[in-house]
């Protein structure tokens, strides 16, 4: 079974002066089939992901003499609108965990409430309706179009791949609408400045298995496959998209990692965000 040698991608990364560095993890020493299962994201085409979901539109674009700030961080944007680092553990569960972070951020940056207590349940939305379970990862666009239906509190349906039941549990919040861009880079900027931390997929290789910090540039490993994200800003000075990542705060940077710009195909993917709306006064 293949395991990543870190050794010998450190020597790669030297050899290169790359912007980052890599080190073992508890997710370097997985065997081939498990890493596979950190990507969960299916590929479709971007009609497909939009005809499926709600209100499906783009954003007007801005004057091509406008200029995008050069850093945005939703973590330090006149508040904290960044949902706290999740694990998705050995399951193909990233869209739905990507998913549920981006609606919370919405919610977040839609009622000026930076730092509101807030957690979505991942288990149902993305176990109902799927018995395949951790072993196949779900298209972003059933995702979203069950998260039009309503999304429970984490509190009501507690996350373990130990537990994949489905039941019925009363929603928090439903997505009201969804909005794409699929632009050229500064497109892309804008559309982070202005809507906050956005939905996105990028190939999983073996070498970010190793990340441990600075701007991730893919040097060597196998592709096992699309994963989601949350973009939650940008860095000029450095090329690169911030990203929240679903594999836990032991890892990487504190949970959170930064990406070149164009790498790994999260710019040849749509960025997605989120309209939302309460169901219930259960979220406080």
């Amino acid at each position: 079974m293949r395991m990543l040698d870190v050794e010998i991608l450190s020597s790669a990364l030297a050899s290169r002066n790359a912007t980052w560095t890599a080190a073992p993890t508890r997710l370097t020493s997985l065997p081939a089939d498990m890493a596979r299962a950190l990507a969960g994201a299916m590929d479709e085409p971007l009609a497909h992901t939009l005809s499926k979901a709600s209100s499906a539109t783009l954003t007007a674009p801005h004057s091509s003499t406008e200029m995008p700030a050069v850093k945005v961080d939703w973590r330090d944007n006149g508040g904290n609108y960044v949902s706290p680092v999740r694990d998705q553990d050995l399951c193909r569960s990233c869209v739905a965990f990507a998913t549920c972070a981006v609606m919370e951020s919405s919610l977040r940056i839609s009622e000026s409430a930076p730092g509101l207590a807030l957690a979505l349940a991942p288990r149902p939305l993305f176990f109902c309706g799927h018995p395949a379970g951790c072993s196949v990862g779900r298209y972003a666009s059933d995702i979203m179009s069950s998260a039009r239906n309503g999304v429970a509190l984490e509190a009501a349906a507690p996350y373990s791949v130990a537990d994949q039941t489905c039941k019925a549990i009363a929603p928090a919040l439903r997505v009201t609408g969804i909005r794409q861009c699929a632009g050229d880079l500064r497109t892309r900027k804008f559309f982070v400045a202005d809507e906050g931390p956005v939905y996105a997929e990028m190939r999983l290789f073996d070498d970010f298995l190793a990340y441990t910090g600075g701007v991730y540039r893919h040097v060597q490993g196998a592709d096992n496959g699309l994963h989601a994200v949350v973009v939650i800003g940008y860095d000029d000075a450095e090329h690169c998209w911030i990203c929240l990542n679903s594999w836990g705060a032991q890892v990487q940077e504190n949970g959170f990692f930064r990406i070149g710009y164009g790498e790994c195909e999260i710019d040849a993917r749509p960025f997605i965000a989120l309209d939302v709306d309460r169901v219930t006064d259960a979220v406080s």
